[in-house]
């Protein structure tokens, strides 16, 4: 893990694939940083998996940067304003 506090991939893994989906490989990825792990699942080689977990770890921090929470869903621009002026 990462000592400054942000976001890293922690551990990739090929795994089961989800119940429900067709048997094509799938991988397990951990991220985490000082207080928190995320586990998620991708579809594709663990080598897929590791690109798209750096991705993701550094969308989350680059949303943390920027004052917003790393779990909470984006807002569309002006979605507030519209509704306060109702």
């Amino acid at each position: 893990m990462s000592d400054s506090g942000g976001f890293t991939v922690v551990e990739v893994n090929e795994c089961d694939a989800p119940f429900g989906t067709d048997d094509t490989t799938w991988s397990e990825y951990v991220v985490a940083n000082r207080h928190t792990s995320i586990v998620g699942k991708n579809r594709g080689s663990t080598r897929q998996t590791l690109r798209y977990a750096r991705q993701f770890a550094e969308e989350l921090n680059a949303r943390a940067k920027t004052g917003y929470s790393a779990f909470s869903p984006r807002r569309q621009a002006g979605q507030f304003r519209r509704a306060a002026t109702r």
